[in-house]
């Protein structure tokens, strides 16, 4: 017995819900690179040591590393809302597939709320202990922003031949995420 999965086509997905996925998958973009962005910025402040009710900002300046990991870090949390909206086809001819769909349309997004929890819990430990990402931790940093990746592309393979289209999403994140470094 032969598995036959479509192949990741805009004609399969649908016109409409493949431009809209990448229309929302990008706002998602850049609102979230603001809100990473801000709240790093609200990180660095700290309370004044001569008054404790006056805030003072000490690092306005981030540094390329921090920007880096912003970037490349909301284009892949907002390719899981991209995911989302492509894996929501109502009606496949197989059961199988229609299970998976669902099964990859609900994970994706419970799965970018659960590294946003993560990532407001790592906040607070960050905040009350002196650990820098560049520093301390370098390039596995960046695991987190892989994993979201990954692990929505994984529940897009899983209903769709879509092989030769990863290096095409690779290098469009790794573009809009240098691209959101600048903005």
């Amino acid at each position: 017995m032969s598995k036959f999965k479509p192949i990741l086509s805009i004609s399969n997905i649908g016109k409409k819900q493949f431009y809209f996925g990448l229309i929302i998958g990008l706002g998602y973009s850049i609102t979230l690179n603001y809100l990473l962005r801000l709240t790093t910025m609200f990180a660095n402040f700290t309370f004044s040591s001569q008054n404790p009710y006056f805030i003072n900002y000490e690092n306005y300046n981030f540094s390329p590393f921090i920007m880096n990991l912003i970037g490349i870090s909301s284009v892949c949390f907002g390719f899981t809302y991209t995911t989302y909206i492509w894996l929501s086809k109502i009606c496949l001819k197989n059961r199988k597939l229609s299970i998976r769909n669902r099964f990859g349309q609900a994970n994706s997004i419970f799965i970018f709320y659960v590294c946003l929890l993560f990532l407001v819990r790592l906040l607070n430990f960050f905040i009350h202990n002196p650990i820098y990402l560049e520093r301390d931790f370098k390039i596995s940093s960046y695991l987190l922003p892989t994993f979201v990746f990954l692990y929505n592309w994984n529940s897009i393979n899983k209903i769709f031949k879509a092989q030769k289209f990863l290096v095409i999403i690779i290098l469009i994140i790794l573009i809009l995420g240098k691209i959101f470094t600048l903005i």
